[in-house]
């Protein structure tokens, strides 16, 4: 039958199809590569009618700046696309993996969204790696694996179905609520690697003391980075680990001007503290506030108001 589109490598040559629209082949085959060393580069917009075909050694890649989706429970013998050994996510975009597969992904650039199953991954200095679906052996080397997939679902868990490892320079980036925060499930072991934890706490919910951002049914070994880097100023959030978890601590520590606090101010942040550490909880909207907000909250703005009222 026909084909959409015939790509060879001649010599030492390669051959790249860059797909962000429809391509229709008439007797079941859209795209077919011969010689060795090509890619088939897909971005948003793409739509293929038949199997593509790779020669046995090319490559299937995901990338472009608009964001999409892909099905890895298309790619093996006999499924639409046949032949591709090494698959990557480039660009800056976010693509989301969804049904079946067993692929082992290298993210690049950009962000790869596991909302299915795939296999093992790696994850470049400029890729980003989510979801909350089940991957393979992970190493993040120099990346960052943020779990969950947004924006339905921020915290995941992602399941990592192997080992999970960080280098140092590597990052993972957690979003805390009230109810949640990032989570990795790992069924081996998680190496740390002195990677750095960044909170982002979530405006308009409710901080918690503590959280599990970690659990290894096959240990924790070593640890993180202790400065973790947060969104918040006043928010202290220290790690603890035992034999499974590593855990996100959360406590209040107002910062102070130059000067230092007022007296008002002080006995609000104390109130507040106390507060937070009695409960266990406290809204978000008061753990964030300035000196200002401290003035205000403690009434001292209307007091002086009525004072300056009284002396006219």
């Amino acid at each position: 039958g026909s084909i959409g589109i015939l790509a060879s490598a001649a010599g030492t040559g390669t051959s790249t199809v860059t797909v962000s629209n429809s391509v229709t082949g008439i007797g079941g085959t859209a795209i077919q590569f011969a010689g060795a060393g090509n890619t088939l580069a897909l971005q948003a917009g793409y739509f293929i009618t038949g199997n593509a075909l790779g020669a046995g050694s090319d490559t299937l890649q995901l990338g472009g700046a608009a964001n999409a989706t892909f099905d890895s429970g298309t790619i093996g013998a006999g499924l639409q696309y046949q032949g591709f050994t090494t698959f990557n996510k480039n660009g800056a975009s976010t693509w989301t993996l969804i049904g079946s597969g067993n692929q082992a992904w290298g993210v690049q650039s950009g962000t790869l969204l596991v909302n299915g199953t795939s296999g093992d991954m790696t994850v470049g200095p400029a890729g980003i790696l989510g979801g909350t679906g089940t991957v393979g052996n992970t190493a993040i080397n120099g990346g960052t694996l943020a779990p969950g997939a947004p924006p339905g679902n921020l915290f995941g868990p992602l399941t990592v179905q192997g080992s999970l490892s960080f280098t140092a320079a590597s990052t993972y980036l957690i979003r805390v609520s009230s109810a949640d925060a990032g989570r990795t499930n790992v069924t081996g072991v998680a190496t740390l690697g002195d990677a750095t934890v960044n909170a982002a706490f979530l405006p308009g919910t409710n901080v918690n003391k503590q959280y599990v951002i970690v659990n290894a049914a096959g240990g924790i070994n070593g640890t993180f980075n202790p400065a973790v880097t947060s969104n918040q100023a006043n928010i202290q959030s220290t790690l603890s680990y035992d034999a499974n978890n590593v855990f996100l601590n959360i406590a209040l520590v107002y910062a102070a001007p130059p000067g230092g606090l007022s007296i008002n101010q002080q006995n609000v942040a104390t109130a507040l503290t106390n507060f937070f550490n009695t409960t266990g909880s406290i809204p978000a909207a008061f753990a964030s506030l300035g000196p200002a907000g401290l003035t205000q909250a403690s009434g001292e703005v209307a007091t002086g108001s009525q004072q300056t009222t009284f002396d006219a």
